[in-house]
């Protein structure tokens, strides 16, 4: 695995579509309790890596940067579960999500 920076990181999250126009054709809301699509779904899970990318950053506050990792790795297992994303593509994000995380210590 080569060394990501979390700019490269955060393009490559930005740059996410759906795997298919309605992830689990429309059966979201029934099997992970929300109405989101897998637009909806990678949006949000845009937004948390734009809000980790601001605190990895400033490098002021780490609680805030443990919390804001956890989100982003809740909302990557969401956009698979309704599959807005491959297996492969979560695997890849976890590994250079896990990856930035150690290289800040």
């Amino acid at each position: 695995m080569t060394d990501i920076t979390i700019d490269e990181f955060q393009e490559r999250v930005v740059g996410l579509r759906p795997n298919n126009f309605m992830a689990l054709n429309g059966a979201a809301p029934g099997i992970v309790g929300a109405s989101s699509t897998g637009a909806a779904v990678i949006l949000e899970l845009q937004r948390s890596v734009i809000a980790l990318a601001r605190l990895y950053k400033s490098g002021t506050n780490d609680e805030a940067l443990q919390l804001a990792r956890r989100d982003v790795l809740g909302k990557i297992m969401v956009a698979l579960t309704v599959d807005a994303i491959s297996q492969q593509t979560a695997d890849e994000l976890v590994g250079n999500l896990q990856q930035l995380m150690k290289g800040r210590k």
